[in-house]
């Protein structure tokens, strides 16, 4: 888990392009955030994105399974607020849904 350095990923939005897995396989690996109410764990499937602030919301990835593949592509938008003010971590984004 980790979060982005100021001015660097603000607006991030993660797009899968691939995700294979052996159907025997009982759990598959997820983009993970975390918020006020926990983890909250995306299975994001070919096609899906998710976007977030990842100077504030802590977010990872769980380990791949035996046989798994997956392809992820990150975008992360920075910019300079002139006020900082509201981005504390007083003011949370809930994660993403």
């Amino acid at each position: 888990m980790h979060v982005d350095e100021f001015g660097f990923g603000e607006a991030n939005l993660i797009l899968c392009l691939k995700h294979e897995h052996l159907a025997a396989t009982p759990a598959v690996s997820c983009t993970v955030f975390i918020d006020a109410d926990g983890y909250l764990e995306c299975d994001l499937a070919p096609g899906d994105c998710v976007v977030f602030d990842g100077a504030l919301t802590p977010h990872g990835r769980m380990p791949l399974g035996a046989g798994e593949r997956v392809i992820l592509v990150g975008f992360g938008f920075g910019f300079r607020a002139r006020d900082q003010a509201p981005r504390t971590v007083a003011h949370l984004p809930p994660a993403p849904l």
